[in-house]
């Protein structure tokens, strides 16, 4: 109730770009419904709706999310192409807020603190329709794909069915850069932006994410914002790094690749778990490199 509450207050501040008399529905009406289908998980749900509302006179779309009149879809889709994904961003930060205020968020809390993961999305595809916010990609016959992606950050903890989403950061053409927007662009936007306010209201904060984000630069962002981070690191995009670790002579003291070896019996059958590490070795070539700690994990039947 306390979210559907919020969503209706949120879309009583959103601009209604229709004009003259034809406003029979309001953006609260409009905003509610949309969300109303995500949460009953049902296409169907607002049509059920109307057809309860005509036999019975009464409607759950009305009792339980307080929408007046119920919009058909069509109607639907078009208002709402005209909300700015950004007016519905204060929904994300009540929720932030209001766990930490109830204490909450402490469920989220790790044996590393909180863990932020970052993912990227893609939501639209298609080979006709676009708009200017629209990504791009050419094939080898030079057929366009226009598309719409964006990062969607959470916070998890391990051993647990439960996420809470995060503000997201799209993906679009930005102003005055030539090159094409991408996800790592956008993880740099959001740890500079929004991710702010988060680290400074949960403190430890590591971030985690696939082998895009295990760059140096990224890195510095990530540790100027007071964020720690554990990315993937594959050997064919860091080949200086995984070429510096094998040519670590047999017996060196100063870097030593150290070892922890575990027998499990996983209830079928035993498995051996081995984790290497080697801390403060250079991600990449080059005078002005950073440090990181590295490790790997093989499990062999």
């Amino acid at each position: 109730t306390l979210l559907i509450n919020e969503v209706a207050k949120t879309a009583n501040g959103v601009a209604d770009s229709r004009t003259g008399k034809n406003t029979q529905y309001s953006m609260q009406d409009f905003l509610l419904s949309g969300f109303s289908v995500f949460f009953m998980q049902s296409p169907s749900f607002l049509e059920y709706q109307k057809s309860m509302e005509t036999k019975f006179g009464m409607n759950n779309a009305r009792n339980l999310f307080g929408i007046k009149n119920i919009p058909c879809p069509e109607q639907i889709r078009n208002m709402l192409d005209t909300v700015k994904a950004s007016d519905l961003f204060p929904v994300f930060q009540y929720c932030f807020e209001r766990l930490i205020q109830k204490k909450g968020i402490e469920k989220f809390k790790s044996d590393l603190g909180y863990l932020m993961l970052l993912d990227g999305t893609g939501y639209f595809f298609s080979r006709t329709i676009h708009c200017k916010n629209c990504l791009t990609k050419t094939d080898k016959k030079g057929n366009v794909t226009y598309y719409h992606s964006a990062l969607t950050p959470v916070l998890a903890k391990p051993g647990s069915e439960y996420v809470l989403s995060l503000v997201p950061e799209y993906i679009v053409p930005q102003d005055g850069v030539e090159k094409q927007d991408c996800e790592n662009a956008a993880a740099k936007r959001f740890i500079s932006g929004v991710g702010k306010k988060y680290v400074s209201y949960l403190k430890n904060v590591t971030l985690l994410g696939d082998d895009l984000y295990c760059h140096q630069p990224l890195i510095e962002k990530a540790k100027q914002e007071g964020y720690h981070c554990l990315f993937v690191c594959k050997p064919e995009s860091h080949t200086f790094l995984y070429d510096w670790i094998s040519a670590i002579p047999e017996g060196e003291k100063d870097y030593e690749i150290k070892a922890i070896k575990q027998r499990i019996f996983n209830g079928r059958y035993h498995e051996i778990i081995t984790c290497r590490y080697i801390n403060n070795i250079p991600i990449k070539d080059g005078k002005d490199a950073i440090l990181v700690n590295w490790c790997d994990m093989r499990v062999v039947n």
